[in-house]
Parts: C-alpha cells; sequence; structure tokens
C-alpha cells in the first residue's frame, strides 16, 4: 500500500498537468502490470473502476489480459460495468480480448468471451486479425467459434477476405489451410482473385500452392481473369509457378498475355522467353523483346502487319474507338486500330489516348495499360488505378505518389 499512501498525499495538491483520478488509474494498472492480486482488490475496494482507461499505460482489462493473469482478469470482471457508458466498457472489453489474442493466452480469450455481452462483430474481428497475424491458429478457431455473424452482408464478406488476405501477407499455413477447409464458401470468386494476387506478389510459395487448389477446384477459367495473380507470378515467381496457373487456363492467349506484362515489367527475360514459346512463337533468332510491344509483334503478327479497312478514318472518330476497346480490354481492337491511327495520320499528337489508358486502368486490364504507356505515355491518372499490378506498371512509367497528378493541386499521397 506504499504507493497508495503516496497517492493520498498527493491529493492534497494535485497536479496541474494530471488529475488525482488520473494517478488513480496509472496506480491500478501498475499494480494489474505487477500481478498483485492483493493491492488490486484493494484499489478497486477504494471504488476505483475496472473500465478505465490511461492515456499513457493502456486499458487496466487489456493489461490483466495480456500478462495472463486468469486470477486478475476474473477480479476484474467481477467489478465490470457494463453500464459505465462514459469509459466505453464495449470498446475496452475488445480491447482485452484483442490483448489476449496477441499474446496467445486461450484462458483469458475463452474467460473474456464467455462472460462478455455481445458486442459489434467488427469489435471481436480486429482480434480475430490478430490472432492470424501471430500465426496462432487454435487462437483463431476458438475466436471464430464465438463470433457470430455479421447482418451486414457487405460487413461480412469484408472480414472474411480480410481474414483470407491475412493469412496469405503473414504465410500462415496453418491458418490459411483451416480457412479454405470451412470458410472458402464465405468470399467470392473476385475475392479469390485478389488473394491469389496477394500470394504471388507477397512470394508466399506454400500460400499459392495452397490458392490454387481452391482456384482449380471451385473457380471455372471462364468465370475469372486472374490478371493480376498472373502478373505478380510472372513479375517475381518462378517459371513453374507461372506454367502452373496458366495451365488452369489451358495456356490461352490473352492470359499468355497477361503474364507477358509481368515479365516485361520485371525485366524476366527467361519467363518472356517460355511465354513466346507457349504462343507459338519457335524461332527467336534476335534478341529476346524487352517491350509488350515487341513481344506481341512476335505473336500477333497478323494485326501488326495489315491495315484494317473496317476502321474509320478521321483521327477523332480512331481515339474514340480506341478508348472503347480500352474500355472493354480488347487489346487486338486497340493494337490494330493504333496502328491505322498511326499509319494514316504520322503527324498527329495522340496524348488524347490518356482517357483511354484511364479506362484500361479502371477496368484492370493491364495489358492494354503497359501497351499504351510503352507507346504513348499518357497522363497516368492515380484515381484510376484499381489494383497492384496497374500501380506496378504506373511506377515503371514514372509515377510517384509523392508527385501531383496532372491539373490537380493535390499531391497523391493525399
Amino acid at each position: 500500500m506504499l504507493y497508495w499512501n503516496l497517492v493520498d498525499c498527493l491529493s492534497v495538491a494535485p497536479d496541474a498537468d494530471m488529475s488525482f483520478d488520473k494517478i488513480k488509474a496509472n496506480a491500478l494498472v501498475a499494480a494489474v502490470e505487477e500481478d498483485d492480486l492483493q493491492l488490486v482488490t484493494e484499489f478497486l475496494s477504494e471504488n476505483m473502476r475496472s473500465t478505465i482507461s490511461t492515456q499513457y499505460f493502456g486499458d487496466v482489462l487489456a493489461t490483466a489480459a495480456s500478462s495472463g493473469s486468469l486470477s486478475l482478469v476474473l477480479i476484474l470482471l467481477d467489478n465490470w460495468d457494463w453500464h459505465d457508458t462514459k469509459r466505453l466498457p464495449g470498446v475496452r472489453y475488445a480491447h482485452a480480448v484483442q490483448a489476449a489474442a496477441m499474446t496467445g493466452n486461450e484462458d483469458n480469450v475463452r474467460t473474456l468471451m464467455e462472460r462478455a455481452r455481445p458486442l459489434a462483430n467488427s469489435l471481436y474481428n480486429n482480434a480475430i486479425i490478430q490472432a492470424t497475424r501471430s500465426c496462432n491458429a487454435s487462437m483463431l478457431i476458438l475466436l471464430l467459434t464465438y463470433r457470430h455473424h455479421n447482418l451486414d452482408l457487405d460487413m461480412e464478406k469484408a472480414f472474411w477476405v480480410s481474414l483470407f488476405r491475412s493469412a496469405v501477407a503473414w504465410n500462415n499455413i496453418e491458418v490459411l489451410q483451416h480457412l479454405i477447409s470451412k470458410h472458402v464458401s464465405r468470399i467470392d470468386e473476385a475475392s479469390i482473385e485478389l488473394i491469389i494476387e496477394d500470394g504471388y506478389r507477397k512470394s508466399s510459395p506454400h500460400s499459392v500452392q495452397m490458392l490454387l487448389s481452391v482456384l482449380k477446384n471451385f473457380l471455372a477459367p471462364e468465370t475469372v481473369s486472374c490478371a493480376g495473380g498472373l502478373f505478380w507470378a510472372a513479375r517475381s515467381g518462378t517459371w513453374e509457378q507461372v506454367a502452373d496457373i496458366l495451365a488452369h487456363f489451358q495456356y490461352e492467349r490473352h492470359q499468355v498475355i497477361r503474364a507477358l506484362v509481368g515479365a516485361v515489367s520485371g525485366q524476366r527475360t527467361s519467363t518472356i522467353y517460355h511465354l513466346l514459346s507457349i504462343a507459338g512463337v519457335r524461332h527467336m533468332t534476335q534478341d529476346l523483346p524487352t517491350r509488350l510491344t515487341d513481344a506481341l509483334q512476335l505473336m500477333l503478327p497478323e494485326s501488326l502487319s495489315v491495315l484494317k479497312d473496317r476502321y474509320p478514318k478521321t483521327i477523332e472518330s480512331l481515339v474514340e474507338r480506341i478508348c472503347e476497346a480500352s474500355h472493354s480490354g480488347d487489346l487486338i481492337e486497340v493494337v490494330e486500330v493504333v496502328r491505322v491511327a498511326t499509319t494514316q495520320h504520322p503527324t498527329e499528337d495522340l496524348g488524347r489516348l490518356s482517357q483511354a489508358c484511364f479506362y484500361a486502368a479502371k477496368n484492370n486490364h493491364i495489358d492494354v495499360v503497359m501497351y499504351l504507356c510503352e507507346n504513348f505515355r499518357p497522363r497516368l491518372a492515380t484515381s484510376s488505378l484499381r489494383s497492384t499490378a496497374t500501380a506496378q506498371i504506373f511506377i515503371d512509367y514514372g509515377w510517384d505518389i509523392n508527385h501531383y497528378d496532372t491539373g490537380s493541386k493535390y499531391s497523391r499521397l493525399g
């Protein structure tokens, strides 16, 4: 009680910067931190509240939950006041659950969850994500058993996508395996594509293999594009990883081109060679192409050698046609119309194709984005970014988060 007596002495002339109540709150946290059950009991008998939160030392209950002392947690819960709205007891309680999850103390988590009133799912969700990042599969499973489904379907979907992405980001194989076996039906096709993209981007080989099994077992090739996954597999992964995901799409030409975009971005000459071989380019006597445009010249000679008569003649109509093709992601159409435009109107400035690039980026047509960047250096609009693959292409061509978009007074970071 020496510290408590000292607090009593200080109360006659409280510091202007720290009220007496704040001093007592700090003393209670210190007692909890020292695992001093007797002192904590005496503090609570002096009408100290277990819902207290301090400015510098955190919440009382969270401190007890993270220290591993179940007896402290129990005595604080016995004195818990759910009606103490001034101190936000629900938020403090959720902090304690998260603190226990971070330290892996399942006894404290189980006690807290059994004694809790229903709280917002978003508060428990943070603890579940933290358990995933801590690579604690048993803690994750325990928390999920207590979690209630969110009636807001969008929020529920966002939680499960975030949980899968966290498991991939931290390369937590045990957690990911549990999620795939029990909860993969909770996320949609677009989300699975995004998670696969994360796996390749973060170079998590074991995660990628598990995710590919999901891709092959649950998603038909015609229902997904996996543009981001193909891009990052070719840019950062091994050729075996690229071949594995391409095999699911039966080496369809459009998917090969998407992978080629990633290989060009990462200057992966070996992958470029393999992709061109798959595309039917057998006799590469010259140096391997380092640009997508040059690679397309080898893959699609018919589109780049013969001018089509079916296109309009005026430059305005041709630019409009390019914009439409960019919006729909028709790379072949873009290539053909660009060739017509540059041949029939060699002196025209095609800077207006910035709008075409905007459409392509906004719809995540990474092949069209790279082709336009290689040939026209369009303005790169930050508002059009929809994927990490597109962002990487922008970075390859000079986009910098610290600079300003053309015509904007706000930095890209803002």
